[in-house]
């Protein structure tokens, strides 16, 4: 890691070699980040209401998060090598954890109960 951020200091910021530097740290950086701090890399998201809220006041449940957003969940989900919740989350929602794309990774899910 530290080689390679030495090699990206040594190069003219817009230059084809920076350029690749940069693609290769963005691209190893969960690899990167495991061989440095020995622990995985792990990405939180949650919803959230306006006014704080993560569920109905009746537990029911209900979406949060915006079609866009969700679009954007999906394609990270593809990204990820697991999908971890909550057992009362499985319970009260039944919830996929897929990444709603034909064919493609899908990540192993996990329930933590």
């Amino acid at each position: 890691v530290d080689v390679l951020e030495d090699l990206l200091d040594g190069v003219d910021e817009g230059s084809p070699e920076a350029q690749t530097l940069a693609a290769c740290l963005q691209t190893n950086e969960e690899l990167l980040h495991l061989a440095v701090t020995g622990k995985p890399m792990s990405t939180l998201k949650y919803a959230m209401t306006m006014d704080g809220k993560i569920a109905t006041t009746k537990m029911h449940a209900a979406w949060v998060t915006a079609p866009d957003a969700r679009g954007l969940v999906f394609r990270e989900r593809a990204l990820s090598d697991a999908v971890i919740v909550g057992g009362n989350t499985v319970r009260r929602d039944d919830p996929q954890l897929t990444t709603r794309q034909e064919g493609g990774h899908h990540p192993v899910r996990v329930v933590m109960s």
